[in-house]
């Protein structure tokens, strides 16, 4: 999950109580859609985390996230210890009329590595935390631009201390649409109880990318970032920096979180973002000159989440979504609403 995801996610928020945080990463994922400016590049072209660790969404610990759900769970006491989740952010991801039956086996891999966690978690504790999260979204947004539709998000991380590091994957439903895979690592520094410092390094690939229609294999990237807890609010800003396609992202948002009335074990979570893009080689795979883009967005990301059990969380979620100048490309829309769910474990 998000200096991640994706996701980004893509493209995750701390939650007060006894040993479960929960993080929201809005739509926003790594992977969005092919460059822009180039009908031929960008065919059905669509960044989580955050941003849905994922649209845009962070948590409201300022984290931007993946366009997909992803709540963090973990042993009392170690809440502040845990890195927030993967950022999300990620490539342009771009779609392809090639099968993905083989990545559909991906999230079955996914749940036997959890199921190994679990039985490992049964016998003894361990220093590190472990979380699998398996959400569903109704459309893959990634820093304002849609990726992909329908879409399951199955995802794993290990956290010692303040370093976390996982993996992250879009697997649509709809078919001409590119699986991801997102690898991730990073560190989190608490200056004090309200202000923390975040880096993370994350690799997106693409297994069925075809250069000849201008598609991105693969790319990486590194952010920084800081968040500040005010309660009630947490504002976040962060910067990303892709390597291959040579483009810098800001993004900045301002996250809310309140009780749920009369339910104890929920809660109500906001969180407006914004953010501006500039890519120098937007179709690095591509031959010709390299394409640039230059465009900004903004949103909004309402979230709900259930704790069903101490390590584990429901979560449901509204996002919304907009970019501006950004070269007319058929199939990016410019306004998109887009709705999350998923369920999170935590060993």
């Amino acid at each position: 999950m998000q200096i991640g995801r994706n996701r980004p996610q893509h493209e995750a928020e701390d939650q007060q109580g006894d040993g479960v945080e929960e993080v929201v990463m809005h739509g926003g994922l790594p992977g969005a859609g092919a460059t822009m400016g180039h009908e031929r590049v960008v065919k059905g072209m669509g960044p989580k985390g955050p941003e849905d660790h994922a649209g845009e969404a962070e948590n409201a610990a300022g984290k931007e996230r993946i366009p997909h759900l992803c709540i963090v769970a973990f042993q009392a006491g170690e809440r502040d210890a845990l890195s927030q989740v993967r950022q999300w952010p990620g490539p342009w991801a771009r779609c392809s009329e090639t099968t993905r039956t083989p990545m559909k086996k991906l999230p079955v891999l996914l749940a036997a590595m959890a199921s190994i966690t679990i039985a490992g978690a049964a016998e003894s504790k361990s220093p590190y935390t472990v979380t699998t999260d398996f959400s569903y979204t109704s459309d893959y947004v990634f820093r304002g631009l849609k990726s992909a539709g329908n879409s399951f998000q199955p995802s794993v991380e290990v956290a010692v201390g303040d370093f976390n590091a996982g993996l992250w994957t879009n697997q649509p439903i709809n078919k001409g649409e590119n699986n991801e895979i997102d690898l991730y690592a990073g560190y989190r520094f608490n200056v004090n109880s309200r202000f923390a410092l975040e880096s993370a390094a994350t690799y997106y690939l693409y297994p069925e990318a075809r250069a000849s229609l201008g598609e991105t294999k693969r790319s990486y990237e590194l952010s920084a970032g800081a968040s500040y807890d005010m309660a009630p609010l947490t504002p976040s800003l962060f910067y990303y920096h892709d390597f291959r396609l040579k483009s810098d992202t800001l993004h900045a948002s301002i996250g809310h979180k309140m009780p749920l009335g009369g339910v104890s074990a929920a809660t109500f979570e906001t969180s407006v973002f914004a953010g501006n893009v500039h890519l120098k080689d937007a179709s690095p795979d591509a031959a010709g000159p390299a394409v640039q883009e230059s465009y900004s967005y903004y949103g909004v990301d309402i979230s709900i989440p259930y704790k069903l059990a101490a390590n584990a969380t429901f979560t449901v979620a509204g996002h919304y979504a907009r970019n501006q100048n950004l070269t007319p490309v058929s199939g990016i829309p410019k306004d998109k609403t887009w709705f999350t769910a998923g369920v999170t474990i935590g060993f």
